[in-house]
């Protein structure tokens, strides 16, 4: 008989502190859910920089090898060609609150582009 009186006054002590546990967790969720959708954002916005580097990059070096940069005068060998992407970045979970990234690139002629008949663009 003691036995089930000790596990009755047991279960009896447990039952107020399962609503505490409760609270805490709503309590900590709001925040622990805010944390995690900025650090969601913010890899978000670091991939959509690096693509843009990365195409910076690609442009610089279609247009230091033979293809026609639009230098103004007359280009030559060596001459800087630089690549400047910009483009406005939002939050979604806050559209009051953004950024403009900004990719440059910058590479030198390897050779004096040649243009084709019809105007601009690279030689074959």
């Amino acid at each position: 008989m003691r036995l089930r009186d000790w596990t009755a006054a047991r279960r009896h002590r447990q039952d107020p502190e399962g609503g505490q546990t409760t609270v805490e967790f709503a309590l900590i969720l709001i925040p622990l859910l805010i944390l995690v959708v900025g650090i969601i954002q913010f890899c978000i916005a670091l991939n959509y920089w690096l693509d843009m580097n990365r195409l910076s990059n690609q442009g610089a070096r279609w247009a230091v090898v033979n293809g026609y940069p639009g230098i103004s005068g007359t280009p030559t060998k060596g001459d800087p060609v630089q690549v400047k992407l910009t483009a406005p970045y939002r939050f979604f979970f806050i559209n009051s609150v953004g950024i403009t990234l900004t990719a440059r690139a910058t590479m030198r002629l390897e050779q004096v582009p040649k243009l084709q008949s019809g105007g601009v663009g690279p030689t074959c």
